[in-house]
């Protein structure tokens, strides 16, 4: 039978005005994983090869169905993501896949389409390179840096391509200066950072002579490079005549000390073209490569390159190993013991040479990203040393057209295609600038409609993830609630030891993802990011047993248990909060794995007996569960005992949909202040708000303390009115105690004396005394604060304008 879920919006959200006003653009809710992501028994992710009307039971795991597509629009969703079969991107006998998908997404009859998201490997392996720019007007990346001249270097900005915006370092977002002037006499930059020289990638093992491969296929080869321009080109002669030094400082295969060097120089007839005239524009030249290797002792070195090594010439491989894994990472000595002897140092030879010239950085690239930046380049001309990689840029582009028009078969850029995947994000990736270059080349194909859209966990500080929004979609998001944290929904669980692990700062929970999250939104406003951010949200397990004894893990290294309705609507309200441009739920189809009982519990009954007994069914190899069941079935029960389907679908119809809609439609997000961190200095702020209290109605100890005030208060602004809003939201979500009463008093405006409140969803109203002076507990009163019932982990929108109210 069809599932009703009514939208219940206040009238005044819906207001001629409001309507006038607002932007089309909607609130996303996407769902992930539109195709089972793991097979139970090969252990393989699925690609999808196209949609089918009736796709067969062994072609179920591999073609769409119309069934998946209403599935999809009777949740509330209103995007989609899949993997794609990469042969089936570049058909020519049949719409490819991206083209039926879309079709199916967004028909002309359906009065509801479907937006669509896709994962290419094909294309992902067109990007599977490194850049790694080092910028030496930048404490960021150099630590001794001389006494030369910094300067502008606005220019540098149109380098590999025109709008390309990698002059600055990554972390700033609006430097006063982006290179420096090369003169002599200014001493010598050196010391590039750990930060910077943990992008490094290596062969673990490297080839022999014979080319063999031993251990990980790896990248680890790098062609040096540096973009520079002339500061006066009439001065600069044809000659050989050094102006720099470049000096890779590393060891050998065997021995820590003495170091070696290995040289490149800038030359003053690199600044002159193959038809000998002056370039008088930014370029970047080649200076010569080099390969990163590690011995069997673990001594980290690097090595001039030997084109006789085929590595070079070697398209096929597409990983990379990190110098230091990431199980090393945070060991100090380990990071030291790998990467001290290895530097960059940079001096203006002191010869002959007299001419000056602007150094924006020096790039350290791997030859797939090269070729993909400058194809015309010698290096990979017929003939030249790298010619095996000189259609690097022309396959993107056929990649782009066959994943944007079907090779043209679309007519234009397939509607309802709104993001292509690209990498996971991270400081150590070494891949933000290409992934940078290719949002450029696929702003340029598709108008500006389609973006790359990049994942990046919540661990990786903020203010890196807030940098990386200025270059390409963010996915930067929190999986909250490991497998180890308490069930709520269990008898045996107790509410203190629930919020403890849940609501600490600095431990994984909604206190930090609260924490980063706000971090992240205030970097973006400060850097006026336009991309979206669209974070992934935990709707499922994580749970793939390692076949070892007790110990839980998955195929990620990151065991998650599923979280209970109210601790969904809390990963969901959380970036609404801050002001976030949609949600994408990780997994819509499960995928369970080697258990014998994939979709437990089939009836409450079962569900209840096990959660007095011990719970023997939550099982380490759950496998990804997520809202339908491998047979498009949605899942009315879920390991915590609730309809998962109907309380998700509600939620999204009665609120996040309409509300998201509101917010992102008509507000601009200013600031937020997490209550529970109020006498902390990362708490943030609220202008609007004086004083927030949490307390449960007919309870001894009704107040909760400061640090128990799980709330969290968001501050917005219309854009055309000018008018407040604020979004408050109930941090508790323990089922049995989560339910509160939130009592929030407001600052007075000028002299303003009274506020009226307006709930959007309930139009609730409440005319408000405003004091500049927060009123103990025992003293605030329905005259001077607003108070609202909030159900565990849910929220509200509200609208607050001056009052004459006496």
């Amino acid at each position: 039978m069809k599932r009703i879920y009514p939208f219940i919006l206040a009238a005044c959200v819906l207001s001629a005005g409001a309507v006038a006003q607002a932007q089309t653009e909607p609130f996303t809710i996407g769902v992930n994983g539109f195709s089972p992501e793991f097979h139970p028994m090969l252990h393989r992710t699925h690609f999808v090869q196209g949609v089918r009307a009736t796709p067969t039971a062994d072609q179920r795991l591999y073609f769409l169905s119309p069934a998946q597509f209403a599935l999809a629009r009777e949740l509330g969703a209103n995007m989609i993501a899949s993997i794609l079969f990469p042969d089936s991107v570049m058909t020519t006998i049949e719409h490819n896949v991206v083209h039926q998908i879309c079709d199916s997404a967004a028909p002309a009859w359906q009065p509801n389409p479907l937006q669509v998201t896709v994962q290419d490997f094909g294309l992902s392996d067109l990007l599977a390179g490194e850049r790694i720019m080092l910028h030496p007007e930048s404490a960021l990346d150099f630590e001794n840096r001389g006494s030369f001249q910094p300067f502008e270097g606005e220019d540098f900005n149109n380098l590999p391509i025109p709008s390309a915006n990698l002059a600055a370092p990554l972390e700033d977002a609006a430097p006063a200066n982006r290179c420096i002037l090369m003169e002599a006499n200014r001493g010598e930059i050196s010391g590039v950072v750990e930060d910077r020289r943990l992008e490094l990638s290596m062969y673990r093992d490297w080839r022999d002579s014979a080319h063999n491969r031993e251990g990980e296929e790896a990248s680890g080869l790098y062609i040096v490079s540096v973009t520079v321009q002339a500061v006066e080109p009439e001065s600069f002669n044809e000659n050989p005549t050094p102006l720099m030094n470049l000096d890779i400082v590393t060891v050998d295969s065997t021995h820590q000390t003495p170091r070696r060097i290995i040289r490149f120089q800038l030359l003053e007839s690199d600044f002159f073209d193959a038809a000998h005239q002056r370039i008088t524009a930014p370029f970047e030249i080649a200076l010569g490569l080099i390969e990163m290797r590690q011995s069997a002792a673990g001594v980290v070195f690097a090595v001039q390159g030997d084109l006789n090594n085929g590595a070079w010439m070697d398209t096929t491989l597409t990983t990379s190993t990190k110098i230091v894994p990431n199980d090393q990472y945070y060991n100090q000595d380990s990071v030291s013991a790998k990467l001290d002897s290895l530097d960059i140092r940079l001096s203006y030879n002191n010869g002959e040479a007299s001419t000056t010239f602007l150094l924006d950085a020096v790039c350290l690239t791997s030859p797939r990203t090269f070729a993909m930046f400058y194809p015309n380049d010698p290096l990979f001309a017929e003939g030249g040393a790298l010619h095996a990689w000189h259609n690097i840029r022309g396959r993107v582009h056929q990649r782009l057209d066959a994943l944007l028009t079907d090779g043209g078969k679309a007519g234009g850029v397939l509607p309802p295609l709104r993001f292509i995947y690209g990498p996971e994000q991270g400081r150590r990736s070494g891949q933000w600038t290409q992934t940078s270059v290719m949002e450029q080349f696929l702003d340029s194909a598709s108008a500006g409609d389609v973006h790359l859209y990049c994942a990046l966990g919540y661990s990786e500080y903020p203010k890196i993830s807030a940098a990386f929004s200025r270059h390409f979609a963010s996915g930067y998001y929190s999986y909250p609630i490991p497998a180890s944290y308490i069930r709520p929904v269990y008898p045996d669980s107790t509410p203190g030891m629930y919020y403890h692990e849940l609501n600490r700062p600095n431990i994984r929970g909604f206190t930090e993802t609260s924490l980063r999250f706000r971090e992240h939104a205030d970097n973006r406003k400060q850097h006026g990011t336009t991309y979206p951010w669209i974070p992934f949200i935990q709707n499922h397990t994580n749970l793939y047993e390692d076949s070892v004894a007790q110990k839980w893990t998955s195929w990620d290294g990151d065991p998650l248990r599923e979280p209970t309705s109210a601790e969904l609507r809390m990963q969901c309200n959380i970036p609404l909060a801050f002001g976030a441009d949609g949600v994408m739920l990780y997994a819509f189809i499960s995928a369970p794995w080697i258990t014998a009982h994939p979709f437990w519990p089939p009836d409450s009954a079962t569900w209840a007996n096990d959660s007095a007994n011990g719970h023997p069914f939550n099982d380490p190899n759950a496998g990804t569960l997520g809202l339908v069941d491998e047979n498009l079935q949605p899942r009315n029960l879920d390991y915590n005992g609730e309809h998962k389907w109907d309380s998700t679908a509600a939620y999204f119809h009665t609120f996040l949909q309409p509300i998201g809609d509101f917010i992102k439609q008509n507000l601009d997000w200013r600031q937020a202040k997490i209550w529970n961190l109020q006498y902390i200095g990362d708490a943030g702020s609220n202008e609007t708000v004086a004083k927030v209290l949490s307390m449960r109605q007919d309870h001894p100890d009704a107040i909760d303390p400061p640090d128990s005030t799980f709330v969290i208060v968001s501050e917005f602004e219309h854009r055309t009115t000018g008018a407040d809003y604020l979004f408050v939201l109930n941090g508790r979500t323990h089922p049995t105690e989560g339910h509160r009463h939130i009592i929030v008093k407001l600052k007075p405006d000028g002299d303003n004396s009274y506020w009226k409140v307006t709930n959007l969803v309930t139009n609730d109203i409440w005319f408000v005394s405003a004091s500049d002076t927060p009123d103990t507990p025992d003293t605030i009163t329905v005259a001077n604060a607003f108070v609202d019932y909030f159900r565990p982990g849910e929220a509200a929108l509200y609208s607050v304008e001056p009052s004459d109210f006496h």
